[in-house]
C-alpha cells in the first residue's frame, strides 16, 4: 500500500507543477491555502490526530520539534504562495 502512496504523490506532484506552470495566481492560491491549513492544525484551531506521539506524556506545546517544522512549513508555504501570485501578476 505504501508504494501505491508514493505513485499518487509523485502524480500528485506532477499535477501541482502542471498548474504551476499554467497559472501560477492558482498555485499560489492553493499554496497560500495549505499554509492555512497547517497552521489551523499546527495551533489546534481544527481537530487532528497525534501522528508522531510515541505515547500519551504530556509535552510543552513548543518544544516538540514536529510543531517547530510545522510552523515554518506553514511560513514557507505562504511566502511561496504569496511570491507564486505577485510573479504571475508582475509578469
Amino acid at each position: 500500500m505504501r508504494w501505491v502512496e508514493f505513485v499518487l504523490a509523485v502524480v500528485a506532484s506532477g499535477g501541482f507543477y502542471w498548474i504551476r506552470s499554467r497559472n501560477r495566481i492558482l498555485y499560489g492560491g492553493i499554496e497560500i491555502a495549505v499554509g492555512l491549513a497547517i497552521f489551523l492544525i499546527l495551533f489546534n484551531i481544527i481537530p487532528s490526530p497525534t501522528l508522531l506521539a510515541a505515547d500519551d506524556t504530556p509535552r510543552p506545546e513548543w518544544l516538540a520539534v514536529p510543531n517547530i517544522v510545522g510552523f515554518f512549513t506553514g511560513v514557507y508555504a505562504m511566502v511561496r504562495g504569496w511570491d507564486n501570485i505577485i510573479t504571475q501578476l508582475r509578469s
